[in-house]
């Protein structure tokens, strides 16, 4: 896959086509599911978006003030229409008049940096942008125009709003300061650049309604372990009674992105609301279920001799039996049906485990839940946001945020086909070559290509 970036010429009403396709797109087949024509378009248009980001000029600087962190409004104007191409940049007063705007994310560390534990730090650009291109290829779209850009810090000191001027101090070395405004801004804690700023420019999503929701799966930042953590039967119990089934299986598409990236902090969730005119049939849905007599697949086949209930234990079993179970790869998948024969057919899986698979204790989900919750049955996780928290350490897999893969036991067809598409090095070859076409910088350190690569490995 390659971005085109084509012609740069961008209107308001190309933006705000592409955030509509973004919120209102599914990974399933529903009414809104684009055409394989329609889907071609909006990718041209990702890549003429991609194409201003990668050559935009910026003209008002402002901040952010949601947040732990330091973040930026960025107005860009790109030089071939003719605005600010010669002299000293002047701030515009009426952004309006502009075309693009991006929430720009500075550059804490270089790539080669590691964290002890999975939400230590402050946010990783790269982690953004390599967040964008993963939901590309994986076919999700569900992650904002990103790339990653420097800037003159003198354009910032040109074109900076009154509020973001009131956060400015010179700083040591002759660089200029910003403390910015939010949570944990502090002068210690501030921005301070030379001649240039790096970062990742992230497409802004004008006038879309986008709601946050508490992760199911949300970590717990004093010490404490969550309800998930220590109940296996947590997304049954407890998931499975608030959500359908459609949110359940975008909670594990979201897992796998999270996962493959390493990115824990996914404390909440961006929904919007689809209005579906009826429920759909759960039993034509492509998702693979995986045997509920079995929580685990076959993982737990060490449960009499295994008296450590702890995650790392869960996981430790979940990750021994994808390597050791040969013969049954998704583990357990079609034990309840002779004739779904693992040989690599999906549609076995997908009709025969689905549909004669009843009394698997996940039927709650199947047709009691999404009657009994009409209010969350159009709850629909449509964007994934703040990726930044990924690739801590190359060395780790943090197999608890795969924890609703494994506790749900479901999965898109769509989502296993693709991840079983990309493994063998392509996943990361496609990456590093759609990585490299806007600064041609190695954005990842070959150890965190491998990560990512034998993280596929453990999900397919």
């Amino acid at each position: 896959m390659k971005i085109l970036h084509g012609s740069t010429k961008i209107s308001p009403s190309d933006i705000t086509e592409l955030n509509a396709w973004l919120i209102h797109h599914s990974t399933d087949t529903t009414p809104t599911q684009p055409k394989t024509n329609e889907a071609h378009h909006y990718l041209n248009l990702i890549g003429r978006l991609s194409g201003f980001l990668c050559d935009s000029t910026v003209v008002y600087t402002d901040l952010m003030t949601k947040g732990t962190q330091l973040k930026f409004l960025l107005t860009l104007a790109h030089p071939s229409d003719g605005k600010n191409n010669h002299g000293k940049v002047k701030a515009i007063t009426n952004t309006e008049k502009h075309t693009l705007r991006a929430v720009f994310k500075p550059k804490w560390y270089s790539n080669n940096i590691t964290f002890p534990g999975v939400v230590d730090g402050k946010d990783r650009h790269y982690g953004e942008y390599i967040g964008f291109l993963l939901s590309l290829i994986l076919e999700l779209y569900t992650v904002p125009v990103t790339l990653l850009r420097s800037f003159p810090m003198s354009h910032f000191l040109a074109t900076a709003s009154p509020r973001l001027n009131t956060t400015y101090f010179p700083g040591p070395h002759n660089t200029s300061c910003y403390m910015g405004k939010c949570l944990y801004c502090t002068r210690d804690e501030a921005l301070c650049a030379g001649k240039t700023v790096a970062g990742a420019g992230i497409l802004y999503l004008e006038n879309t309604p986008v709601e946050k929701l508490p992760s199911p799966y949300q970590r717990s930042y004093g010490g404490k372990t969550k309800a998930w953590e220590r109940d296996e039967k947590y997304c049954l119990d407890n998931v499975a009674q608030r959500y359908d089934r459609e949110f359940i299986l975008d909670l594990v598409d979201v897992a796998v992105f999270d996962f493959l990236m390493q990115n824990g902090d996914r404390h909440h969730l961006e929904k919007t609301k689809v209005n579906w005119s009826e429920p759909k049939d759960v039993h034509n849905d492509a998702n693979i279920d995986i045997n509920r007599n079995n929580r685990y697949g076959n993982i737990d086949a060490k449960e009499n001799t295994d008296t450590d209930d702890g995650i790392e234990s869960r996981n430790d079993r979940y990750l021994s039996n994808i390597d050791s179970d040969k013969n049954n790869r998704y583990g357990n998948i079609d034990e309840t049906n002779n004739n779904a024969k693992n040989d690599g057919n999906l549609n076995n899986i997908e009709s025969n485990n689905i549909d004669n698979n009843q009394n698997n204790g996940y039927n709650n989900i199947e047709s009691n839940n999404i009657d009994k919750n009409k209010n969350n049955r159009n709850i629909n996780i449509k964007n994934y946001l703040d990726n930044g928290k990924s690739f801590g350490n190359p060395a780790l897999d943090n197999l608890d945020i795969l924890a609703p893969l494994y506790q749900c036991c479901v999965l898109r067809v769509s989502t296993y086909n693709r991840l079983v598409q990309l493994r063998g090095g392509l996943m990361i070859k496609i990456l590093r070559q759609m990585s490299g076409e806007c600064n041609g910088e190695e954005v990842l350190t070959e150890d965190q290509w491998r990560g990512m690569q034998r993280r596929l490995t453990c999900c397919v």
